[in-house]
């Protein structure tokens, strides 16, 4: 899987138990998500230059409940993994550093 421009291939960092309650890192407005792949920027043809995305493949990011839409289950990591196209990088709100999280 080659992806374009600024999007972004996302996996979600919320679980569910069993009995499908929902474990950190689902807010009422936002959800944290991995990124697992990325484009190598948005292209602007007046300029004729790429500029580069400001987030990268691993980081966790904070994006607007929504924005994402599912392109299916597909194997991550050696395991099946729900996975989300984000249409571009400007829809992370935050990247979350080494052992932050959002509650």
């Amino acid at each position: 899987m080659k992806v374009l421009d600024d999007k972004m291939i996302v996996r979600s960092l919320t679980r569910k138990t069993a009995g499908g309650l929902v474990l950190p890192g689902m807010l009422v407005a936002y959800t944290m998500y991995e990124i697992v792949k990325i484009g190598p920027g948005h292209y602007i043809y007046s300029m004729n230059a790429t500029i580069p995305n400001q987030v990268k493949v691993g980081d966790r990011v904070l994006i607007n409940y929504g924005s994402c839409v599912s392109i299916g289950e597909h194997e991550i990591d050696g395991k099946k993994e729900e996975l989300f196209l984000v249409d571009n990088s400007e829809e992370a709100i935050m990247i979350l550093e080494e052992g932050e999280t959002i509650l």
